[in-house]
């Protein structure tokens, strides 16, 4: 399995078995960090599924907004990928006075997806029960600042590299926009 989040899960179906921990790889050249080219972008890449949780970082992005308004000047959120949430959250961005965009399916080896890794400035992934997301990786690769989820698989790919947040805790998800 690629983590230990998810060998913790397959030892409480089948304890006793030999599981063994091989974290998944990534080609470190397909993205560039180029500082210059980096914007105000919150970048999400992902499926919109429930367990993602992508309605705690728009509230949070709501309340910066109420209390903090200045610290998302000029900032705007992208959001790629498609799933059985994408409506609840066009509903919940019509509010914002962040400019949010929802792109869709992009194919990751596409020219498109490379530009928004590397002109974005933060990736968050605050999903709940995830594995090892590749995209994590991708993201740092790319120089983006990272916030995501503890006691995750999550947590296991960025490590201290990036801002760890409570599963769930939309307090937490707005300390971290506003540090």
């Amino acid at each position: 399995v690629p983590s230990k989040f998810m060998k913790n899960l397959v030892n409480q179906i089948n304890s006793g078995k030999d599981v063994t921990v091989i974290p998944y790889g990534m080609d470190t050249d397909k993205y560039r960090y180029i500082p210059e080219e980096k914007e105000k972008t919150f970048l999400i890449v992902s499926r919109l599924e429930t367990r993602k949780r992508y309605d705690i970082f728009l509230r949070a992005i709501s309340r910066v907004e109420t209390e903090n308004y200045n610290l998302l000047e000029g900032y705007k959120i992208v959001i790629v990928g498609d799933g059985t949430e994408m409506n609840q959250l066009q509903i919940y961005a019509i509010n914002l006075k962040t400019k949010v965009t929802f792109l869709g399916w992009i194919d990751n080896r596409s020219a498109q997806m490379r530009e928004l890794f590397e002109k974005a400035a933060v990736f968050v992934y605050p999903s709940t029960k995830d594995n090892f997301p590749v995209a994590l990786m991708e993201a740092m690769s790319a120089g983006l600042a990272v916030i995501t989820t503890k006691n995750t698989g999550c947590e296991e790919v960025v490590g201290s590299s990036g801002i760890l947040v409570r599963p769930g805790s939309e307090e937490d998800m707005y300390k971290a926009i506003i540090n």
